[in-house]
């Protein structure tokens, strides 16, 4: 990737403060979203150390709830284990956050 000019970068670090976007800076500037985006991310160091994407839906104790299920005479599909678990959480689940649980779980 190119690397940007201190004044460039000084400018995105400015933007970021005043709560742009990074959408809006790369409209603004001229210099890519993705650019702004990794500007910002060296800026705050703790976006480093956060693990990305969205954060699980089930507790360690879920995911043995739903590896539980798939026993003998208990569940015998990822459909069944779906409607077992949304009456059981307070967030609904999907069918296929169920297969990924059981995937992961090498079930």
């Amino acid at each position: 990737m190119r690397s940007i000019s201190t004044t460039d970068e000084n400018n995105i670090i400015s933007l970021l403060s005043h709560g742009l976007s990074t959408r809006k800076i790369a409209a603004q500037t001229g210099i890519s979203k993705s650019k702004s985006a990794s500007v910002a991310k060296d800026l705050d160091s703790n976006k480093e150390n956060q693990p990305g994407g969205r954060p699980q839906k089930f507790s360690p104790q879920d995911q043995r709830a739903v590896s539980s299920l798939m026993e003998p005479g208990k569940a015998f599909n990822a459909t069944k284990a779906t409607k077992h678990m949304n009456n059981i959480l307070s967030d609904s689940v999907s069918t296929q956050t169920i297969r990924n649980t059981l995937y992961n779980n090498n079930c």
